[in-house]
């Protein structure tokens, strides 16, 4: 098992690899450009980068279009609230947003996610024009992700799915020749087999589906 996640080929080996990189280049830019507040495009980089390139492209818009908007309502909240504790309510209301959304949408969880780290930084620190910041470093904490993603051990589901797909019919082909082999046989011995062929066929469709859902993400 080991030799298998170190080799070469391995999807985990790559991902790995491909978040070390790219890490340490973002926090290589934020040192060499001193940029304010760089530990965000730090973070932004890592939770956008994805073992799969549809995942890794889909993060990165959800989280691009997400602090966008989240942005513009701390802007305008900002504009409007300056005092402590109608922050601390905000931002209590907020993390509970982030908390219900997660599971449903990445952008929506995004959308209150920006808000309550810009509103508290700028309450913390004085500074009412962090959400401007903010897009800026997830603009360029995707960019670097999407590169990493592009350039760095690319590991396209096109090149794997074929042979899902091959698994998946395998699996159809095992349970076609037990139907025809085992149908008048009425023991329980046959059933069983007959029965195991056909969850067989269930497990393998289901684990078929989401690299379906990711090779159709990633085509043009």
């Amino acid at each position: 098992l080991l030799r298998s996640v170190l080799s070469p080929n391995s999807l985990i080996a790559r991902y790995a690899l491909r978040v070390a990189v790219v890490t340490t280049v973002a926090v290589a830019l934020t040192s060499a450009l001193d940029l304010k507040k760089g530990y965000w495009l730090t973070i932004t980089a890592i939770v956008i980068v994805q073992p799969y390139t549809g995942v890794t492209l889909t993060r990165a818009v959800q989280r691009v279009i997400g602090t966008v908007l989240g942005a513009l309502l701390a802007a305008a909240l900002g504009a409007y609230f300056h005092d402590p504790r109608a922050i601390l309510v905000i931002a209590t209301v907020f993390v509970a947003c982030c908390v219900a959304l997660l599971p449903v949408n990445y952008a929506a969880f995004s959308v209150f996610l920006t808000p309550t780290f810009v509103l508290i930084a700028e309450a913390s620190a004085g500074d009412w024009n962090l959400a401007e910041t903010r897009v800026l470093k997830t603009l360029l904490g995707g960019a670097l992700a999407l590169a990493g993603a592009r350039f760095l051990w690319p590991s396209p589901e096109r090149g794997r799915f074929p042979a899902n797909c091959a698994a998946a019919l395998r699996a159809n082909a095992a349970y076609l020749d037990a139907l025809f082999e085992r149908f008048d046989d009425r023991s329980n011995a046959a059933g069983e087999s007959i029965r195991a062929a056909r969850r067989a066929v269930g497990l393998a469709a289901l684990s078929r589906e989401e690299p379906l859902q990711r090779a159709l993400v990633e085509a043009r």
